[in-house]
């Protein structure tokens, strides 16, 4: 189960990188010698067939895309951050926004709190 998720999230980053790298117009055999690595390295990483090291990670986001963005991850400018945050805060019901009050400590097992709202947050 371990292996297939790894899998099919190293395939998802391939994609990602292969995408972009061909918005950029570089074929993989500049592409991998710009980031330090064979073309046929790169090749198992756009098509999901190796993990790719954080070293590695790091190198292609310095010249392709953020970081987040090429895990899929979402990322938000500050403006866009207080709008989600004020837009999550006012779909509470009053139950959910006085229990959520009372609660600073975070859930362990709850993945979906928000913590940039906690009070210690901070600290």
């Amino acid at each position: 189960m371990v292996r297939e998720a790894a899998g099919k999230f190293n395939a998802f980053v391939g994609k990602r990188i292969a995408d972009r790298r061909k918005k950029k117009g570089m074929s993989q055999r500049k592409f991998a010698t710009k980031i330090g690595v064979s073309s046929s390295t790169l090749d198992r990483m756009e098509h999901g067939a190796v993990n790719i090291t954080l070293d590695q990670l790091t190198r292609l986001a310095q010249e392709l895309a953020p970081m987040e963005d090429l895990l899929g991850l979402p990322h938000y400018d500050d403006a866009a951050m207080a709008d989600f945050v004020n837009k999550r805060v006012l779909a509470m019901s009053e139950e959910e926004l006085r229990d959520w009050k009372q609660n600073t400590e975070p859930a362990e097992t709850d993945h979906r709190r928000i913590f940039i709202l906690d009070n210690h947050a901070e600290e």
